[in-house]
C-alpha cells in the first residue's frame, strides 16, 4: 500500500510535472474502494499553469451513467458540464491489475487530445491499481500535444528535485 502525503507530485526527466493535493488522492482511494473490485473513474478537474505543469484540484464522482464490472469501464457523459473547461484528464481502476494503460486507455486518451476537450490540448491520465484496500500504485500519464504518451514517475532522491522546486 502506498503512502500519500499532504501533495504528490510525478514529472520525468524534461519536468513535465504533474501535482496532485492529498485530499484529491483520499478521495480517488476511497471511489476505487467504493466500486472495487469492478473497475470505475472519472474527470480530474483542474489546471495547467504552463504547457509542462497540470495541477489537479479536484476528482470528479463516478458519472450514474457509467458501465463497469470487473475487467472493463465505460466512462459515462452525466455530469460533464459541471466540469467543462476545469477539464485536464481522466482516472480509472485497474483492480487487480497493474497501472499500465492499455490499447483502449491509450486510443481514448489520444481521441480526447485530438479533439481538445473543453481546450485540453495534453490530457493526464492516472490509473490505480492494485488490491483497492488501500491502492498498490498510481501510474501518471500525459498524452502531449504531438501525440507522444509521456510516463511520469513520483520523484525519488535529488534526481528529481527541480520538479519539487515549481
Amino acid at each position: 500500500m502506498l503512502r500519500w502525503y499532504r501533495r504528490c507530485i510525478w514529472c520525468d526527466s524534461v519536468g513535465i510535472t504533474v501535482v496532485m493535493p492529498g485530499r484529491c488522492i483520499r478521495k480517488l482511494v476511497k471511489l476505487a474502494q467504493k466500486h472495487a473490485p469492478q473497475e470505475c473513474g472519472s474527470w480530474l478537474i483542474g489546471k495547467y499553469p504552463d504547457k509542462k505543469m497540470c495541477v489537479i484540484l479536484d476528482v470528479a464522482e463516478v458519472p450514474c451513467d457509467s458501465v463497469h464490472d470487473r475487467m472493463t469501464f465505460s466512462r459515462g457523459v452525466m455530469g460533464f458540464e459541471r466540469v467543462g473547461k476545469d477539464f485536464v484528464g481522466e482516472w480509472h481502476t485497474h483492480p487487480g491489475g497493474t497501472h499500465t494503460p492499455s490499447g483502449v486507455d491509450d486510443e481514448t486518451m489520444n481521441q480526447i487530445r485530438k479533439r481538445r476537450l473543453s481546450g485540453c490540448a495534453s490530457p493526464i491520465m492516472m490509473i490505480l491499481s492494485g488490491a483497492m484496500r488501500g491502492v498498490d500504485n498510481i501510474g501518471v500519464y500525459m498524452y502531449r500535444r504531438d501525440g507522444k504518451k509521456v510516463e511520469l514517475e513520483r520523484p525519488k532522491g535529488v534526481k528529481c528535485q527541480r520538479c519539487l522546486q515549481r
